[in-house]
């Protein structure tokens, strides 16, 4: 009991009273691109992709404002008693709508959840509904005598805060979880699905944010195998500018002299183009 309280303690400080502060704790890392190259952002992309926040964001709202249902077996609907109370307030530090919204969040990015139901005394009825997030959830697995096949048992949970590790079996646990092709054991992160498209707009979002942090850059050197002085090199330097520089002066045509060559290092018109796509999309 005092474990899982403990659990439920770290898990309390996750949830803030508005998703917002939630979305941004809740994700987890799905990989880098290589051993050799780490896209940064890629383990919480709702703080860096905005279409992934305000898509969660909106279901899981939606989903947490409709009314629960609770019937019995012939569909008599149930307005009071302990599993009423329980799912308005699943725990200590969360009521039964951000209880919904983080289970709905769960699903979302990982299509699956896990809930440990607390009892009263270790063997009463259920006093508590603790989530924990799949992310540093690990199935445990035995293998089927019969078949061979492996079949889940139960989950160990990484504390994300200590490292700890914590066993559940299947009696402790609500599973839910969603049909994937490859694991009858664990569902099929859309997150992983999309990893490959959220590497692609956190990649270019590291190129623009590049592009503009070096924005002294300069988009043209020029080169010469004269000796030039110090002198020489800034009266050019200051006559090409006022000649050329600034909006007013784009598309002039230029003359060089004395064996100067130009040799442009800003953006190459396909690099434009595809940032031209992405603002377009």
């Amino acid at each position: 009991m005092g474990m899982i309280r403990e659990i439920g303690r770290v898990i309390g400080q996750h949830v803030r009273a508005t998703l917002g502060g939630t979305f941004g704790m809740i994700l987890s890392s799905v990989g880098t691109v290589s051993s050799s190259m780490h896209v940064a952002g890629l383990s919480r992309p709702a703080e860096h992709l905005i279409w992934i926040y305000l898509g969660m964001k909106a279901r899981a709202d939606a989903v947490s404002q409709v009314p629960l249902r609770i019937s019995t077996a012939n569909d008599q609907l149930v307005d009071s008693g302990p599993l009423v109370d329980l799912m308005s307030s699943p725990n200590a530090w969360m009521d039964g709508v951000q209880y919904m919204a983080l289970i709905e969040s769960y699903l979302a990015l990982y299509d699956e959840a896990w809930v440990v139901k607390v009892r009263n005394q270790g063997r009463g009825g259920v006093t508590e509904l603790i989530p924990l997030c799949p992310a540093y959830c690990t199935p445990i697995k035995a293998t089927h005598g019969p078949t061979g096949l492996k079949a889940l048992v139960g989950i160990e949970y990484r504390d994300p805060q200590s490292s700890e590790r914590h066993t559940f079996n299947m009696d402790e646990l609500i599973p839910m979880l969603s049909y994937s092709p490859y694991d009858p054991t664990r569902a099929l992160s859309p997150m992983r699905v999309g990893r490959r498209a959220m590497m692609t707009d956190l990649l270019a979002q590291e190129q623009n944010l590049a592009i503009f942090k070096n924005g002294g850059m300069p988009d043209v050197v020029f080169e010469t195998d004269q000796p030039w002085t110090k002198e020489q090199a800034d009266e050019f330097l200051e006559r090409w500018q006022d000649r050329y520089g600034g909006t007013a002066n784009a598309h002039k045509p230029g003359i060089l002299y004395g064996g100067l060559k130009s040799k442009g290092i800003g953006l190459s018109p396909k690099e434009l183009e595809f940032f031209e796509a992405r603002r377009d999309r």
